[in-house]
């Protein structure tokens, strides 16, 4: 049956209806939701379906007539009781005529009632405990089971039964309940029509019953009612039997104790004399070591501050002051990215380099948006023997680039530093490879580069290093130089 808001109603034999949302002729599968009618609603023939009034359908089935109210999702259910000719149907015997009314029919005749005149209470009814029995005899109450809030229950109290009821006499057997013992079921239980239910083998502790019912128009009332359920434990599970058994616990083990004092505390005194021994000889070979490490640390310092002397002697010697604080904040910077390890001072040239060129980068003669830094160089560790000659050479190296190197008209210029370590065959020793390539102008041979300011620089670093100084591409875009590695580390 489609109905007037687009919604496709499906009655089946012995499954029940199904509504879909989709429209009919959609293109897109069936997404079918069986609707919930109640007990039994699975297996329910549903023979017709109408909708007297949009949102409101009537169900003709094998079990009675059902109201669907889609509005506040109400589900009533009428049959031979309520004055039909029966609970059973005629398979597409039911009609609305030009009065609304509404005709559904069966093996004993036809009703005809109007639809909107069909009258169920729309309030709840109240629900009550009516009895509890323990082990299958009614338990004697100082007041009426409803009025109670609690009850207790002793250790051997194995079975208890209640009974509850919703009072509505209209249809009494159309009321359905359901009930939860929280504390011991895990969700609601479904109990239908059955007004009673049973526990047995209750661990101790507290419970609290809880009953919902409907009445014979379908109406729950979610308050109902309940019971507080205090079920004792054991007299030789209580509180006091546990702490006498604690009581004769501690008693004998101070008892044991007591007999294993002495030996334990020769064995304590013992073993503390020779931790004390140990610690002492310990702490001894500790301070031993400290005192080697700082001594191998100062001297090692102290080398640091004579090669980094030398090296600004011999090599700071700029000719602008411009120039000198450039070189000595290359050495500044590379102050920062030091370690000691081995008996060595080693500088991390990775972070090194990326903060080189950052400190750099204000020299540039175009714009620093144009200019793309690549740094290729993995994380190593040199000695600072050449690390800070290095640091130098790199810092002309890259000055250079920046300043002199790049075109004006270029919208795109690159720096690539690369660092990396190979063996030479000849002397099977390590060599360190530092290269510096850039997209601008060529350079002039080495012999040539020699004569010039801040190349002629890197050349004698290079050369009193006695380090290898190239050009590899024609080029000149590039300039590499190799440096043998002194580190045993």
């Amino acid at each position: 049956l489609p109905t007037d808001s687009g919604d496709f109603w499906i009655g089946t034999q012995n499954s029940g209806v199904f509504r879909s949302s989709q429209r009919v002729g959609s293109p897109a599968s069936l997404s079918l939701e069986r609707i919930d009618l109640g007990d039994d609603y699975k297996s329910l023939s549903v023979y017709s379906i109408q909708e007297a009034r949009p949102g409101v359908i009537w169900l003709t089935s094998s079990n009675g007539l059902y109201r669907l109210d889609m509005a506040t999702g109400a589900v009533t259910r009428f049959d031979s009781s309520d004055g039909l000719q029966g609970s059973d149907f005629n398979f597409g015997a039911a009609a609305i005529d030009e009065s609304g009314n509404l005709l559904i029919g069966g093996g004993n005749g036809y009703n005809r009632f109007d639809p909107d005149k069909v009258i169920k209470s729309a309030r709840n009814s109240e629900v009550r405990i009516t009895n509890i029995a323990l082990s299958g005899n009614e338990l004697e109450l100082p007041v009426p089971s409803y009025l109670l809030e609690e009850i207790h229950l002793n250790h051997n109290d194995d079975s208890i039964s209640f009974e509850f009821s919703v009072l509505d006499f209209l249809s009494p057997s159309k009321n359905r309940y359901r009930y939860m013992l929280e504390g011991f079921d895990e969700s609601w239980v479904e109990s239908g029509t059955r007004n009673y239910t049973t526990y047995t083998n209750l661990p101790a502790g507290q419970y609290k019953l809880r009953v919902q019912g409907a009445n014979s128009s379908g109406i729950w009332n979610r308050d109902g009612a309940s019971l507080v359920i205090t079920k004792n434990a054991a007299p030789w599970l209580r509180w006091w039997a546990w702490l006498a058994y604690l009581s004769a616990f501690l008693f004998v083990a101070w008892m044991y104790r007591k007999h294993l004092e002495q030996v334990i505390i020769a064995r304590e005194a013992e073993a503390r004399a020779s931790q004390m021994h140990e610690a002492a000889d310990a702490a001894i070979d500790e301070l031993h070591e400290q005192l080697d490490y700082q001594r191998d640390l100062v001297a090692t310092a102290k080398r640091h501050s004579i090669q980094t002397l030398d090296l600004i002697n011999e090599f700071v010697a700029a000719p602008s002051d411009t120039a000198r604080e450039r070189q000595l904040s290359a050495l500044r910077l590379l102050e920062t990215h030091l370690l000691y390890q081995d008996e060595a001072l080693l500088a991390d040239m990775r972070p090194y380099v990326e903060d080189l060129t950052q400190l750099l980068l204000p020299e540039a003669a175009v714009d620093k948006e144009t200019i793309t830094i690549i740094n290729n160089v993995k994380s190593r560790y040199l000695p600072m023997d050449i690390a800070s000659p290095l640091a130098i050479l790199l810092t002309e190296l890259l000055s250079d680039v920046l300043r002199n190197r790049f075109r004006s008209d270029s919208p795109a210029n690159y720096v690539q530093i690369d660092l990396s370590l190979s063996l030479d065959d000849q002397n099977l020793k390590r060599v360190y490879r530092l290269c510096v390539s850039d997209n601008g102008n060529s350079r002039d041979s080495l012999a040539k580069l020699s004569t010039e300011g801040q190349m002629q620089l890197v050349v004698e670093i290079a050369k009193h290093m006695e380090w290898q100084l190239e050009c590899p591409d024609a080029g000149g875009t590039e300039v590499c130089v190799s440096i043998p590695d002194t580190w045993d580390g």
